[in-house]
This record gives C-alpha cells, sequence and structure tokens, in this order.
C-alpha cells in the first residue's frame, strides 16, 4: 500500500485506502468535467442562461458524491471560482450553495454509519468562537431580528470548515485540493472571457456590465471578489510545477497560469494585483531551500507573466482603462473607493461599541448615522461595505471579534510556517499571505473565497502532527525491535 508523505517528490497514483480514488482518476474526472462545461456555458450564453454550465458538474457531483463524499468537497473547491458566473434561477441563489447543502447532508448520512467526523479540532474551536461573537454582537445590536439573516454564510462556512477538516486525513486530500483549486481557477477564468464576450448577445435579463474596461463578473457586479477567487487557484502553481514532473503538464500549468493572470489584470481589482505580488515570491521562497533556486524560478516565471501581458495589451485584449488604473494603485481616500475616510467612520463605530460592536454586518447599515453623529465626510458615490475586513471586524465585532479573528490568523499562519519545507508549504504560506492582504481594502470575511481556501490550509496542520506522531512511533518501534 503507498504512503502518502508530504516529503515525497512525487506523490504514487495508486490508491492509498480501499474506496478511495487516485490522483489519475480525479484528474480524469476533471478533465472530463471540464470539456464538457465549456459546450455547456456556449449554449447557456446564446440562450441567455449561462447557469447551463454547471449541468455537467451539478450531475457528476450528485452521483460521485453519494459514494465518495471527498469528491463533494473537491467539487465545492472547483466551483468557487464560477460560482457567481454561473448562476442558478433564481437569481440570489448559485449553484454551489445548493451541492453544498447536498454534500454535507451525505456526509451526514455518512457520519451516521461510522465516517470520521472532527469537531474538537483547534481551527473549527476557534472559528466557532469567531462565528458565536458575530451571533451574540446580533443580539445585542440595535435591530438583532434583522440582523440574523447575515448569519447564513458565516454558519455555512463554518459547516465547510468542519467537512474539510473531517474529509482530509492525509496529505492527498491536501495535494488534491491544491489540484482542484487551479482547475476551478481556470475554468472560472475561462467561464469569465467567455461571458465578456458573450455579454453583448445574450438574451440574459441582467446581461453583464463593463466599468472602464473592467471585467464585471463575480456576483455579476463586482469584480473585486471574482478576481480573489481566481488568484488564489493561480498561487496553487509552485507545488503543481513541483508535483506534476511531465513537461507537457507542466507547459499546461504555465499556460493556465497566464491566462488565470491576464483575467485578473482584467478585472482592475487593485487590491488584488497589490496582494499578489509579495505573495506569488513568498510562495516560491518558502517551497525552496535554496535562495538561488528559489530567486530564478520566481524571476523567470514574472518575466515570462509580464512579457504575456504586454502582449495582451499590444493586441487590444486588456483596455486601457484597466492600464490607466495601475496608475491609482498608491492613491486613497476618493480616488480608492474612499477608504480612508470609510476607515475613519469604522473607528468612530468602534469607539462607540468598544467591546462587541455594532452588530455584524452592521456598519453597512448605520454607517451614515454614525458619520453624521461624529460630523465625518462619507463618500456617497460609494457602497457603504467597510472596504476592509480588519476595519469591519472592528467596527461590527468590536474588541472580542478582534480577539476571535486574531485567534483564527494565528493559529493558521503559524501552523502552515512549522510545516516541513517543501512546495506545498510554500504555496499554502503564499495563499495565507494573499488573504491577509487582500483583506485590508476588501472585506473578505464575508466571502466564501476566503473562509474555503482558508479552511484547505487548516486542514494541512493536524495532518502534519498526525504525520509527525506515526513517524515517532514507528521509529520507537523500530529502535524496539534493535534493542531486541
Amino acid at each position: 500500500m503507498a504512503v502518502y508523505r508530504l516529503e515525497h517528490p512525487v506523490i504514487p497514483d495508486d490508491t492509498p485506502t480501499a474506496g478511495q480514488w487516485g490522483v489519475r482518476q480525479y484528474m480524469i474526472a476533471l478533465a472530463t468535467v471540464a470539456a464538457l462545461t465549456i459546450p455547456f456555458l456556449v449554449v447557456g450564453l446564446l440562450l441567455g442562461r449561462s447557469a447551463l454550465g454547471t449541468i455537467p458538474i451539478a450531475l457528476s457531483v450528485l452521483g460521485v458524491t453519494l459514494v465518495k463524499p471527498e469528491a463533494g468537497l473537491l467539487s465545492l473547491l472547483l466551483m468557487m471560482p464560477m460560482e457567481d458566473v454561473l448562476v442558478a434561477v433564481p437569481q440570489t441563489l448559485t449553484i454551489i450553495r445548493l451541492l453544498g447543502v447536498y454534500v454535507l447532508g451525505v456526509f451526514i448520512l455518512h457520519s451516521l454509519t461510522g465516517r470520521r467526523v472532527v469537531l474538537m479540532e483547534s481551527f473549527i474551536i476557534r472559528h466557532f468562537l469567531l462565528v458565536l461573537v458575530m451571533f451574540v454582537s446580533i443580539l445585542f445590536s440595535s435591530q438583532p431580528l434583522q440582523g440574523m439573516s447575515g448569519m447564513q454564510t458565516p454558519v455555512a462556512m463554518l459547516m465547510f470548515t468542519v467537512l474539510a477538516l473531517s474529509l482530509t486525513p492525509d496529505w492527498r486530500m491536501v495535494d488534491l485540493a491544491m489540484l482542484f483549486l487551479f482547475v476551478g481557477a481556470v475554468m472560472g477564468s475561462i467561464c469569465g472571457l467567455m461571458m465578456e464576450h458573450f455579454a453583448g448577445q445574450s438574451l440574459s435579463a441582467e446581461p453583464l456590465s463593463t466599468v472602464s474596461d473592467r471585467l464585471a463578473l463575480g456576483e455579476m457586479s463586482n469584480p473585486n471578489n471574482y478576481g480573489r477567487a481566481i488568484s488564489i487557484g493561480m498561487l496553487a502553481m509552485p507545488y503543481l510545477l513541483w508535483r506534476f514532473r511531465g513537461l507537457g503538464t507542466r507547459a499546461l500549468i504555465l499556460i493556465g497560469v497566464l491566462l488565470i493572470a491576464v483575467v485578473v489584470v482584467k478585472t482592475g481589482a487593485r487590491g488584488v494585483w497589490v496582494s499578489l505580488m509579495p505573495a506569488v515570491p513568498v510562495a516560491f521562497w518558502f517551497g525552496e531551500a535554496r535562495l538561488g533556486s528559489r530567486s530564478a524560478k520566481t524571476i523567470a516565471i514574472l518575466v515570462v507573466v509580464l512579457i504575456v501581458l504586454a502582449v495582451t495589451v499590444q493586441i487590444g485584449l486588456i483596455g486601457r482603462g484597466t492600464i490607466e488604473r495601475f496608475a491609482t494603485i498608491r492613491e486613497l481616500g476618493v480616488h480608492a473607493g474612499g477608504r480612508t475616510a470609510i476607515w475613519s467612520v469604522c473607528m468612530a463605530a468602534f469607539l462607540d461599541h468598544p467591546i462587541l460592536g455594532m452588530g455584524y454586518k452592521f456598519f453597512g447599515y448605520e454607517s451614515i448615522s454614525v458619520a453624521v453623529h461624529h460630523g465625518l465626510w462619507l463618500p456617497g458615490n460609494v457602497s457603504r461595505d467597510p472596504h476592509s475586513s480588519y476595519f469591519a471586524v472592528l467596527a461590527d465585532l468590536g474588541i472580542a471579534g478582534m480577539i476571535a479573528y486574531g485567534a483564527v490568523l494565528v493559529y493558521v499562519g503559524r501552523g502552515l510556517i512549522r510545516l516541513p519545507r517543501g512546495p506545498l508549504r510554500g504555496t499554502l504560506v503564499g495563499m495565507f499571505l494573499f488573504l491577509l492582504l487582500s483583506g485590508v481594502t476588501y472585506t473578505t470575511i464575508n466571502r466564501k473565497a476566503y473562509w474555503m481556501p482558508m479552511a484547505v490550509m487548516a486542514a494541512a496542520i493536524p495532518v502534519h502532527r498526525r504525520t509527525q506522531a506515526e513517524e515517532s512511533l514507528a521509529e520507537l518501534e523500530a529502535d524496539d525491535v534493535l534493542a531486541t
């Protein structure tokens, strides 16, 4: 029987446990689903029903998950970058939500027959405490009943965390998660470009709109969330380039990375661009033992990406409006969504409610009244979102929320750094850094594209602990054998 270990140069394809698929079987399934999704999406766009693109994925998940709940988990990771591109009916109900309920239900049924369920893991406890603070803050808010509707996403993400840690017993699932995140990002990028191409021809009642050549995708109007969702998959590149040694496979991975990079630029999401700049080098630096190897790989790939981006600008695939947005990266205040003014109002709200905050997601309801009360200016042409995860926690959840949220981040960051040196550690640390930085100028804490990758990272930490325990036990047994 093959043993999946982090330090192996190539994880074997043969099945590690009876009833589980190997990596090769999952890759075949991925290729099949991807090949079917694109034509279904084309037909759907021509008919004005983009949700048709989800049919191959949905049917695959419905069938396979009954026997293999881990396949359902991986499918949710695959669909994350496409969540709001492929929307179900009604408009507010996305396919990933429907399938998430189905996968969770199947997992519960399997747990009744003795399937491993993880509840008392440190990350789950910390995540639960954060959700509990959100709930309590709503109870003490000005409108508790209205605020309870906002608890759907935090509770769903807590359930996903339990699902991810329960279905990740070894490195094999972490390995597959990296693959599915990357392929999902590539498919999401392809879907995005197709949606842009067909936007003018679509018969949909809610056609897409573009602003300054930005690709208006993700929740049909939120390129910031869309750009972050596909960027997470792109950051799996260092691990996958190490994981797959074939020249053809590596070429396909690099093509996928370049495709994602072009789409990320087209979103015009400046916070994503800035967050990727340090995250990509860190993903390589933490994965290689030799500094020269790290620097050479990072520089080579960045040069290739820049050349491709320059070509796409030259041929007009990336518009002038997007290029002009690069010039405003260093600007805050009015030119960056009025963030500094909004953050000043967040601080005022925190000072008014320092312990539990205003209530989870209540800043959006009461930001104007807080600004008027304190005599602060609040831009009228922007949404009342805090535009920062950290200021959102400060205003909505107060000191209690900052402590709970900080406990989650400290656990994950410290655990990832303690992983054995290798490409997987580098990739996970790069993803974690990207999530930290992208939360500075965008409220990522309320997004699936934040908590789903975070759960995957957290799942790797107990796997490492179990691996260490098994190796220590094996060494003790070997010493006993030698002693006798």
